[in-house]
């Protein structure tokens, strides 16, 4: 036979004809590792629980109509998000969505973390209280039926910084 037919593997285990999907699945993360933190490769936005009245427009995030909407190629680092592993492992949490570069998944506490980091980063720019960012980081984690969510929050509530809020 000259070439392979419909339905054969290759030597690198996929199915000719789905290495064009694998590469678009790679391209359209929502999310880039580069150095142990995190870019967001696309605007990811997420419902919280704010006054629909209130609008923001920062450098790195949008609020309007009770959501938040982080802008692409926001930077961060989150310590939960970094423990998906270990809290997988010890059977804490399931396994997330399978996105590339994650070895569990998508870890299920991604979004709060997200916008927790934005909304820390971007502090002096908007009016939202630390505590405000708390409780949107607790009902976030709630949302996706984190097990840990109020232990998460009040080590969330703990380390977030106490100055440069507009309060």
């Amino acid at each position: 036979m000259a070439g392979k037919a419909r339905g054969c593997r290759s030597r690198k285990g996929f199915r000719v004809g789905e290495t064009e999907s694998l590469k678009n699945v790679f391209q359209n993360a929502p999310v880039r590792i580069e150095r142990s933190r995190y870019r967001t490769s696309s605007e990811q936005t997420v419902s919280v629980n704010l006054d629909k009245s209130y609008h923001a427009e920062t450098p790195s995030l949008r609020i309007a109509d009770g959501r938040i909407t982080v802008k692409k190629g926001f930077v961060w680092k989150f310590w939960s998000v970094e423990l998906h592993t270990t809290l997988v492992f010890l059977g804490f949490v399931r396994l997330g969505l399978p996105a590339p570069g994650f070895r569990y998944g998508v870890p299920w506490s991604f979004h709060a973390s997200l916008v927790c980091a934005g909304l820390v980063s971007d502090r002096a720019h908007h009016s939202i209280s630390r505590s405000q960012v708390r409780q949107i980081y607790i009902s976030l984690l709630k949302e996706v039926n984190f097990p840990l969510a109020q232990c998460f929050g009040f080590f969330a509530g703990a380390f977030l910084p106490l100055s440069g809020w507009n309060d």
